[in-house]
């Protein structure tokens, strides 16, 4: 079993984009999933180009497991809590689950986004993923168009 340390360690030590794709892709090989190198190298690049990307496609494809598998590979899990999924709810009208609101007392209730950036910035070496599961359950121009502007 590799340790999340050793994981992160490992592939903190390597300095070349073809190197990162092809120990991402042979982490998520070894857990017994198949996605095409390619499909790993295009990810990759996404989240370094921008690291905001909207996987879109038919039920059953594999999105949401990429993400996850991806941030595992670069030592991002639900455990070290560098890795959250976020299910999306029907009834989101707003961004306020998302960003955050002010309480009846005038006090800033950060959103799950807020708390994982605030989070991020104070490890800037390590990476942070979050993923919005299932955003076609909500109206996404609703809860998402203040992030998306």
């Amino acid at each position: 079993m590799i340790l999340e340390d050793e994981l992160d360690n490992e592939f903190s030590t390597i300095y070349n984009i073809n190197e990162e794709v092809t120990y991402i892709h042979n982490y998520i090989t070894s857990k017994g999933f198949y996605y095409t190198k390619e499909l790993i190298t295009n990810f990759y690049l996404s989240l370094k180009t921008k690291p905001f990307v909207i996987l879109s496609g038919i039920s059953g494809t594999g999105k949401s497991k990429i993400v996850e598998l991806f941030a595992q590979a670069v030592g991002a899990n639900k455990d070290n809590e560098r890795f959250k999924l976020v299910p999306v709810r029907p009834d989101w009208s707003d961004a306020t689950d998302l960003l955050g609101y002010r309480n009846i007392e005038s006090k800033f209730i950060p959103g799950v986004i807020l708390e994982a950036a605030y989070e991020a910035m104070k490890n800037l070496d390590k990476p942070y993923f979050l993923r919005l599961d299932e955003m076609n359950l909500a109206r996404v121009e609703y809860y998402f168009s203040d992030i998306l502007s």
